[in-house]
């Protein structure tokens, strides 16, 4: 499979770039453009091939030119978007507060597949090969096929579930709302094991040399040993 259908976390992967190569070194002079959205926007803009997808809580997906900002095309969804989108091939995928997780063509904005779940889905949509896994406020945490949407298992977690989930080869981490870290079976859905933190975890887990790196609300940054859970070091930030 192609090397750019993988999203495995929010922005795509741990440095958070959103799948751009490089950062910007020197800020522009002036403003370039702009555009008036229908509302207000909570989640980050993602840019591929000079496409700028961003996602607004009118409820629309837009795609602007990055260069001019003349808007290619816009999506309308059924509720309010909180989630930053993922690009995965030719699909930009994302989740609306109907509980619901839409892939549609990054070139046309036509509708592929919706996927629906309980609870909304604020988190970005992660993509590992040929699957997409997302949690849900309600707590369900979701895996369904990329080309389709159909699914392929679903489970609860009994907590509110507003991080991100990071995917890998094997397994998926689950940053939980009544403060644990829980690693999943990518291809099953089963627990592999959970680690308990002071309070919710509401941020996007990073994985990096065998580590899985996460904060939680209880002022405290973890690094968990990615195979077993085991707690390696920790900082407290306050």
């Amino acid at each position: 499979m192609p090397s750019d259908t993988n999203w495995v976390t929010l922005l795509a992967t741990s440095d958070r770039r959103g799948g751009v190569a490089a950062a910007r070194r020197q800020p522009p002079g002036e403003l370039v453009w702009k555009a008036a959205l229908g509302d207000s926007i909570r989640s980050s803009p993602v840019l591929r091939d000079g496409v700028l997808y961003v996602a607004c809580r009118d409820g629309r997906l837009y795609a602007f030119d990055a260069a001019n900002g003349r808007e290619r095309w816009r999506y309308q969804a059924a509720a309010a978007l909180h989630s930053t989108p993922s690009l995965s091939g030719n699909l930009v995928l994302f989740g609306g507060d109907d509980g619901s997780v839409c892939a549609v063509d990054r070139a046309s904005g036509e509708r592929r597949w919706k996927s629906d779940a309980a609870g909304e889905v604020w988190a970005s949509p992660a993509v590992y090969e040929d699957a997409v896994y997302f949690g849900t406020t309600g707590g369900e945490l979701v895996a369904v096929e990329r080309t389709s949407g159909q699914p392929r298992w679903r489970r609860q977690m009994n907590t509110r579930l507003s991080a991100t989930t990071y995917a890998t080869e094997r397994l998926l981490f689950v940053g939980c709302g009544d403060g644990r870290l829980a690693a999943v079976d990518r291809n099953s859905g089963k627990d592999v094991w959970t680690h308990r933190t002071g309070d919710g975890v509401v941020a996007s887990p990073a994985v990096a040399d065998g580590l899985v790196l996460v904060g939680s609300e209880d002022y405290v940054f973890y690094a968990l040993d990615a195979d077993s859970g085991k707690l390696r070091w920790k900082f407290e930030t306050g």
